[in-house]
């Protein structure tokens, strides 16, 4: 069963947003973040990948640093106070919610990340428009 993520819920995006997506690119988006459940991306990843500008810019966001190692954000250039980007778990648990897709709940980043990803690529191919469906 899925939990909503606490910071999604921002105005301003159509709750359906991933359901006016082409399966090509949930697909696409699912398989750029896939089970990682650390890391902040860049958005013009997902701008090649074909994701709309108004869902990139609902996701991106200002992350900070914590205290302890496991808190730490980093770059190619070492521990950084904070980054500004789109965190990848946040953005697939958006995607499940807006197609009604649930999950099962994990502890850690990189579990749940997981089971999201699972979730949606389970959804992509229960639901390929190419399977022929017997009558």
């Amino acid at each position: 069963m899925s939990s909503k993520p606490k910071n999604r819920d921002k105005k301003g995006i159509d709750p359906e947003w991933a359901k006016k997506l082409p399966r090509r690119v949930i697909a696409a988006v699912n398989g750029a973040v896939g089970g990682d459940g650390h890391s902040i991306f860049d958005g013009q990843m997902f701008r090649e990948l074909g994701l709309p500008e108004e869902v990139i810019e609902h996701y991106t966001e200002k992350h900070f640093s914590g205290l302890c190692t496991k808190e730490m954000i980093s770059t190619e250039e070492g521990p950084v106070p904070s980054v500004v980007g789109i965190y990848g778990t946040h953005l697939i648990q958006g995607i499940a919610l807006s197609l009604g897709i649930e999950w099962r709940s994990a502890l850690g980043r990189g579990r749940e990340a997981r089971n999201v990803s699972a979730a949606i690529s389970q959804w992509l191919a229960e639901t390929d428009p190419r399977k022929v469906v017997p009558e």
